[in-house]
């Protein structure tokens, strides 16, 4: 009679469906637990070892070192316009630059060179060609001559760096 009972089991699929809930209760508890596991794990390494966690209210008193900054003056000169020195096409140069300079000193002694110093900087600009200036590189240079250049008109070592804010080739 159990044969029976256990082949109309099978036929109706009643066996089935119990193992079946007997896999899925023991996947959900091995789900759970290791869920529970892994958050008390979390809690334990990401609390510090069961301090509690700074909330809004608590702060550290951290104190960051930051570098002294000097204050660096600037000279920005009007945009320049110029055609490069390209033999096989006609291109020109779109720039506006900024110099870094060492102190007020030589800050005024660049306006009162104004003239001068863009007078210079038409002669190196529309002396070079695309290849020269086209890639990083070559803009490097070109800010090593400007400083040299200018460091010459003004007598001194003040131009620290020049900044080019815009560099438009066509």
């Amino acid at each position: 009679m159990a044969d029976v009972e256990e082949v109309e089991k099978e036929e109706t699929g009643e066996g089935k469906s119990s193992k079946k809930k007997i896999i899925m209760i023991a996947a959900a508890a091995v789900v759970l637990i290791t869920g529970v596991i892994v958050v008390l794990l979390a809690l334990g390494v990401l609390g510090g070892g069961g301090e509690a966690a700074p909330d809004d209210t608590q702060t550290a008193d951290v104190k960051i070192k930051l570098p002294e900054q000097k204050e660096r003056s600037s000279v920005a000169l009007e945009e320049f316009i110029v055609n490069l020195a390209d033999a096989d096409q006609a291109r020109y140069l779109k720039a506006k630059v900024e110099l870094e300079v060492a102190n007020e000193e030589v800050k005024t002694a660049c306006e009162a060179n104004l003239p001068a110093i863009r007078n210079s900087l038409v002669e190196l600009l529309s002396s070079k060609t695309y290849p020269q200036i086209r890639d990083i590189k070559g803009k490097t240079r070109l800010r090593q001559e400007i400083i040299i250049r200018l460091n010459e008109i003004l007598g001194t070592n003040g131009i620290t760096q020049v900044y080019f804010t815009d560099f438009i080739i066509q």
